[in-house]
């Protein structure tokens, strides 16, 4: 196939990825079951409803003010940890149930309710299910007690992003945010110290890719560099892969002080996405239909060759 010239380059088709979401009729089926959406026959209005029953990006038409409070941060955090290696259809199901047990996302109150009965813990565990129940609820305790110690975390986490940004393009800012919170050096934090009541930036339970999902679940736009992500970007996009290679690693290196070969992948998965999403798409909108195209249709080793992919003229 032959590729973009200069004055052109590749970006993702939205409006092919969902088409192709909806095309096969239990594939539409399924998704509208999994997150309440109604099969209007409009695979383009279908896709926004479905990212809408997500909840990552914000609506423009709603008006609502965004509460920036610790009650905001810790359903974030427990949606992120929520989502980790099981099948969030399965845990959508389950939802109002495991809302009660984190006390409508009280931090304070969920506290308490572990500290009088510990058995809240396991409650919360079964109510998640899979391998990792026990350790990501053990994570939401953490940051429940954390959070209640630490009364304006929200505003500390935005002057975080605000000192970062620093000697960065806009865009890599919330990935760098997102590599810091799972997995912060003691050089960069000596520099930037945690708020107090904090020993570290550390988000409990979480690497780069669940502090993605977390700050998204905040409504900060970003890819989640997830194995679904990765996969569909690295097959689509592998010239892109490698042009953001060494940015990935002078991000990592030169800004957060760190070596790790998941922060620079999970960078590099990040920018890629970032870079092929059209100019009019919000970065997280892409990314959600980019994994659920991963999830429902284009599963691994059963890849297409469909072209999900547009050309434009370069900005």
């Amino acid at each position: 196939m032959v590729g973009p010239s200069a004055s052109q380059f590749r970006v993702l088709s939205i409006e092919r990825i969902s088409e192709s979401l909806f095309a096969e009729r239990t594939i539409r089926k399924r998704l509208c079951r999994d997150y309440g959406i109604e099969d209007i026959g409009d695979p383009v209005k279908m896709a926004d409803s479905l990212v809408r029953s997500m909840g990552q990006v914000r609506s423009c038409e709603s008006g609502t003010e965004y509460p920036q409070n610790n009650r905001t941060v810790f359903r974030a955090a427990a949606l992120a940890l929520a989502s980790n290696m099981r099948q969030w259809s399965g845990f959508l199901s389950r939802r109002s149930k495991f809302e009660s047990l984190l006390e409508q996302y009280d931090p304070i109150a969920f506290s308490r309710a572990v500290e009088v009965d510990s058995a809240r813990i396991r409650d919360v565990a079964n109510c998640l299910g899979g391998q990792t129940a026990r350790g990501d609820t053990n994570a939401m305790v953490m940051w429940a007690r954390m959070l209640a110690e630490v009364a304006d975390y929200f505003n500390a986490l935005k002057e975080l992003k605000r000192y970062m940004q620093a000697g960065v393009d806009g865009g890599e800012i919330v990935p760098i945010v997102a590599a810091l919170l799972g997995s912060p050096r003691k050089r960069l934090e000596k520099q930037r110290p945690p708020p107090s009541g904090m020993e570290s930036w550390k988000a409990p339970g979480m690497g780069i890719v669940l502090a993605s999902e977390f700050l998204r679940n905040l409504h900060w736009e970003a890819f989640k560099p997830d194995r679904h992500i990765n996969r569909l970007l690295g097959r689509w996009f592998p010239e892109v892969v490698r042009n953001k290679s060494a940015r990935a690693e002078i991000l990592a290196r030169e800004i957060l002080y760190c070596e790790s070969k998941d922060v620079i992948t999970g960078l590099k998965y990040s920018l890629v996405g970032m870079a092929v999403t059209p100019h009019d798409c919000n970065f997280t909108k892409a990314d959600n239909l980019v994994w659920a195209l991963g999830a429902y249709v284009e599963k691994k080793n059963r890849e297409s060759d469909e072209v999900y992919w547009k050309t434009v003229a370069a900005r």
